[in-house]
């Protein structure tokens, strides 16, 4: 399942950015029902926003996904053969540059029961430890 969200920042009301645009594509590959809000979003586009350029348009895309998956990008990644809960690649570490694409910031992968692992160690909610993931 892909969830697309798109945030354009109001110039009127007080952005330090007014011309910031950054899409967020979420792709949900564990298929794991979470309670992420608009909010959760709103917060990482805040963070992001004195990272970009002023007049730009850019991309994060997050991927949910479950361990064996997560093992084999760790593993081809970091050279680590299991599953982490969260890795992110920056898309200025693409070597190749037939395969960067100018509009994307990059790309964040979450391993959805390591997280619940996560979660359950620190007596908190799945929805939390996401947020915190993504954060």
């Amino acid at each position: 399942m892909r969830l697309y969200g798109r945030i354009k920042k109001n110039p009127f009301r007080g952005s330090l950015n007014p011309f910031f645009m950054l899409r967020l594509i979420l792709i949900d590959e564990a298929q794991m029902p979470l309670a992420l809000k608009r909010a959760d979003f709103i917060r990482l586009i805040r963070k992001t926003e004195a990272l970009v350029p002023p007049i730009s348009e850019k991309e994060v895309e997050f991927v949910l996904m479950g361990d064996e998956r997560m093992r084999e990008i760790n593993s081809a990644s970091r050279g680590l053969d299991k599953p982490t809960d969260v890795l992110s690649f920056a898309n200025r570490e693409i070597q190749d540059p037939t395969l960067k694409d100018p509009h994307s910031l990059g790309q964040i992968f979450i391993s959805v029961p390591a997280a619940q692992r996560n979660a359950d160690e620190m007596r908190q909610s799945l929805e939390e430890e996401v947020r915190f993931l993504f954060s």
